[in-house]
């Protein structure tokens, strides 16, 4: 009985190949996720520019003082990240099936950065408005734009959600609004991995039926 729900379980996190074919799609998703990788962090950085720019302007006779010197140093931090994991990606990028390990290492750092990165923004935003739209913003995204087995990104997100909950009650003195933000995030973070599982799912069953395909014309 245990064994059979621990593998139940197993199916449902890991999607069964063969060692060849495995080996094809962990190439094929490698170079989707450089490509969304380096779209994304040159995006992040050019948005960074911008919102420096406009938080020089409206807040210079306050850089120095909080909350205003916490935002400047996390879209500083933001931007000299994205310019560093562009050019790490750039690199790998040009030799994908001999970088998959480093590549998938680094798209989860990667990953997990921008998750951290978006739930410390939205903690500072608990100071005054209470909004939680940056980090559900990056939880949604995280969902639909690279593909990562749904193991790697459930622990992700649990692990992220969980530090973002267990800190929230520090920034957020409203108790109505700490349970409606919290309750908001963790359905936001629920959908979204069950978004990334069914994607991560059909790309692997298109990938084997094109696999398939191929070898009956080829026979």
């Amino acid at each position: 009985m245990l064994v059979r729900a621990v593998e139940a379980i197993k199916s449902f996190f890991i999607i069964s190949m063969s060692d060849s074919d495995k080996a094809e799609f962990v190439i094929n998703i490698n170079s989707i996720n450089v490509v969304r990788a380096k779209i994304t962090s040159i995006t992040f950085a050019i948005l960074e520019v911008f919102i420096l720019l406009y938080h020089y302007t409206a807040n210079k006779d306050n850089l120095f003082t909080a909350p205003y010197i916490y935002y400047g140093s996390m879209y500083i931090l933001m931007l000299v990240v994205m310019i560093a994991f562009f050019a790490i990606f750039s690199k790998l990028g040009t030799e994908v099936p001999e970088s998959k390990s480093c590549i998938r290492y680094t798209g989860i750092f990667f990953i997990g950065f921008i998750l951290m990165w978006s739930a410390g923004i939205t903690l500072l935003d608990q100071l005054s408005s209470g909004q939680v739209i940056v980090y559900v913003v990056a939880v949604i995204a995280i969902a639909i734009t690279p593909f990562y087995e749904p193991v790697i990104l459930f622990l992700l997100y649990l692990s992220i959600h969980t530090l973002f909950l267990i800190a929230m009650p520090h920034f957020q003195e409203s108790s109505k609004l700490l349970l409606g933000n919290s309750i908001n995030t963790t359905t936001f973070v629920i959908m979204s991995w069950a978004i990334s599982f069914m994607r991560y799912k059909k790309h692997a069953e298109d990938f084997y039926n094109k696999k398939i395909l191929l070898k009956k014309m080829t026979s």
